[in-house]
């Protein structure tokens, strides 16, 4: 069921699982997760990978949504597939949600401030480009981002690829804060560098 645009707060918190299709995405992709906050101009999800368990927590801004559907049989399917690996205590981990609930969100500049005082790796989709991009956040203002990739390209053999600049927060389309990806690649730069 394709939910109303109107009642979208109303799955806030809700537990209820929903599809998420990005505006900038083609039409047979989309994310699977909880609504869990309401940022103003952005959402938290709780996003979970394609066998159900958690992923990532991941803003997206409202504007970018295409759509939001619940209760279909994929849905349905993944109901399962969470219920049964949280059964198994498979469902988080990496233990990903401790580490988001020590995030504040109580607005994106706060979340983007801790995200760059505590060194976290995160991935950005913005409006100018149709590509996401995992980078370290150097700084944060009232406007703006300063980004930097060189670390991670280098891990990645992506040099040719680096990009150290700002981004506008209000082009910020979506923003992975936490995810299993990003995580292991933080551990992975802390035990690096002991």
């Amino acid at each position: 069921m394709i939910i109303n645009k109107k009642d979208w707060n109303n799955y806030l918190n809700k537990r209820e699982l929903v599809k998420i299709y990005g505006k900038s995405q083609d039409s047979y992709i989309f994310a699977v997760g909880y609504m869990i906050a309401d940022l103003g101009q952005y959402y938290i999800f709780e996003v979970v990978d394609d066998v159900g368990s958690l992923d990532s927590y991941v803003l997206y801004k409202k504007t970018e949504i295409e759509k939001l559907v619940c209760n279909d049989s994929h849905t349905r399917m993944f109901d399962f597939y969470i219920d049964y690996l949280k059964k198994q205590d498979e469902y988080d981990r990496l233990n990903l949600q401790k580490v988001y609930n020590d995030i504040p969100h109580n607005d994106i500049i706060t979340l983007l401030n801790y995200c760059c005082n505590y060194g976290f790796y995160v991935t950005i989709a913005e409006s100018e480009d149709e590509y996401e991009e995992t980078v370290k956040i150097i700084s944060v203002d009232t406007q703006k981002v300063l980004i930097d990739q060189t670390e991670y390209c280098k891990d990645h053999n992506l040099m040719d690829e680096v990009r150290s600049e700002s981004i506008k927060i209000a082009d910020i389309l979506t923003l992975d804060i936490i995810s299993k990806e990003n995580f292991l690649y933080e551990q992975y730069l802390k035990q690096r560098n002991i």
